[in-house]
């Protein structure tokens, strides 16, 4: 469905216009204020209705004005009255009316001027490429931005620990004593250096007593064979008490030392809990750093699975490769933003023939905007589709409607 004529009567700076396109490039060229703009804002006043339509739609000094839009099939009439005042009355050539919510949806703000998508900023490239998906679509992509947020927040306040704890050097593992163990040890150290003490006193008086035995043998023959008998049981105990003491002597220690070691206790048990905190430290740092190297697989597997998710959600919009990655539009893996003014216009013009099926209408204004070579590209687009073009220009070239003052020349 196009504009196949177009009647103005008083709107903006139009005083009286009909026009009744034979191509599908409807060029309208004249000097700034002169009237183009409004030629091409009266198609979507008389469309779209109050949505569209300017606080101050009637000409300076007029106090009433209509737009008469007709297509192949309807008759589309919107009058203007003073106070803002406006009505709307539609037929079908081949009978019957029809009402503003039957008009909605055949026009949309890419279709009012394609070069309005290169020129939003990035967030309403954004919202209108989503437009193309469904809201089932829209609620997955949300939800898996949504937990990626999440994980990334959870990775962040772990990296952070990690980073407030110190980098820590463990020294030698100092391990912790028992003074019970050592106190058994002590009390048979001591016990065996009471045994040789006793057996060195043993020694010496022995000795002593074998000594004066002796002596008394020569005095005391009659007593020999009973003083042989205890001295040959005294001399055998003598011979092996070297041997005895020998003996103890090497497998006993020193109970000063155990005493040393017992007062060293305190000290060395403070040592290994020091080490203790010390080696929590570590293996806390170890810890964290560990969640945050699995929390980053999984915002990695996260964000490949959204890319996939809204790699598949795009299948649907009406340029190959278009999408929406990380809040920023792009076509294959360059960012629209980067692309050439070319690129732009043809993706931004696909994108508004995609949203208006049935009025198959674009409006340019300012079209100054596009060189020789954009032109060309948009002419291309609207031949390819069955699009009618508005387009309006300052320069005056002779394919041009030529308005003056709100009248065509």
């Amino acid at each position: 469905m196009k504009v196949t004529k177009l009647s103005i009567e008083n709107v903006k700076g139009v005083r009286s216009i009909v026009i009744e396109p034979d191509e599908n490039m409807v060029k309208i060229a004249g000097k700034n204020g002169a009237g183009k703009s409004s030629i091409l804002d009266s198609i979507p006043f008389a469309i779209c209705g109050k949505k569209a339509i300017d606080s101050k739609p009637l000409r300076d000094g007029e106090s009433k004005g209509s737009i008469v839009l007709e297509t192949e099939d309807l008759t589309i009439k919107r009058t203007f009255g003073e106070g803002g005042k406006t009505s709307l009355k539609v037929e079908r050539k081949t009978g019957g009316k029809l009402l503003q919510g039957d008009l909605d949806g055949m026009f949309n703000a890419l279709c009012v001027d394609p070069l309005k998508f290169c020129e939003m900023d990035e967030r309403g490239r954004v919202d209108v490429v989503q437009s193309f998906f469904t809201v089932d679509a829209l609620k997955d992509i949300e939800s898996r931005r949504d937990a990626i947020k999440t994980l990334e927040s959870e990775r962040l306040f772990t990296g952070q620990q990690a980073e407030r704890l110190p980098n820590i050097e463990l020294p030698v593992k100092v391990e912790r004593v028992s003074s019970v163990a050592l106190s058994k040890e002590l009390d048979q150290a001591v016990k065996v250096d009471y045994e040789i003490q006793d057996l060195t006193r043993k020694e010496v008086e022995f000795g002593s007593k074998l000594s004066s035995m002796r002596e008394k043998v020569m005095a005391l023959k009659s007593q020999i064979e009973e003083i042989k008998s205890e001295g040959v049981s005294m001399s055998a105990e003598l011979k092996a008490l070297p041997d005895k003491i020998q003996k103890l002597k090497s497998e006993s220690k020193d109970p000063a030392g155990i005493r040393s070691q017992i007062n060293c206790i305190e000290e060395t048990n403070a040592r290994a809990t020091e080490w203790e905190e010390l080696s929590r430290g570590v293996e806390q740092k170890k810890s964290l750093k560990s969640q945050y190297k699995d929390m980053t697989a999984d915002i990695d597997k996260s964000r490949n699975d959204l890319s996939k998710t809204i790699a598949e959600h795009s299948k649907r919009l009406p340029v190959d490769g278009l999408r929406v990655d990380d809040n920023v539009v792009m076509v294959g893996t360059i960012p629209f933003s980067q692309m050439s003014s070319g690129e732009k216009l043809a993706i931004s013009t696909k994108l508004g023939m995609a949203g208006n099926p049935e009025l198959k209408v674009l409006l340019v204004k300012s079209g100054e905007r596009l060189d020789e070579d954009n032109f060309k590209v948009l002419k291309e687009l609207a031949n390819k589709g069955g699009y009618q073009v508005w387009f309006e220009q300052v320069v005056e070239s002779n394919d041009c409607l030529i308005v003056k003052d709100g009248e065509l020349k």
